[in-house]
């Protein structure tokens, strides 16, 4: 199991990741209408996915079980060992 700060790194990396892909796909010259509502589809479903990622980050933020809050702690114990 990934640690909470590597969930939140992934997470952050996961995001960045699917913005440069929208990026890229409204950089596209597309001419037909046909590939523009596909393209437009597609880009609702990394939004959708942007959304979800954001969502887990902020559960990982409120840190409601503690978990997060040890860990931390945890890290800054051995860290000064």
């Amino acid at each position: 199991m990934n640690s909470i700060a590597e969930q939140q790194r992934q997470a952050y990396e996961d995001i960045e990741r699917l913005e440069q892909a929208i990026v890229d796909m409204m950089l596209q010259d597309l001419t037909k209408h046909r590939y523009k509502l596909i393209r437009e589809q597609k880009i609702s479903e990394l939004l959708d996915e942007i959304q979800s990622r954001s969502k887990l980050l902020s559960e990982i933020e409120v840190d409601e079980s503690g978990l997060r809050r040890k860990e931390s702690a945890g890290i800054f114990d051995k860290k000064f060992d």
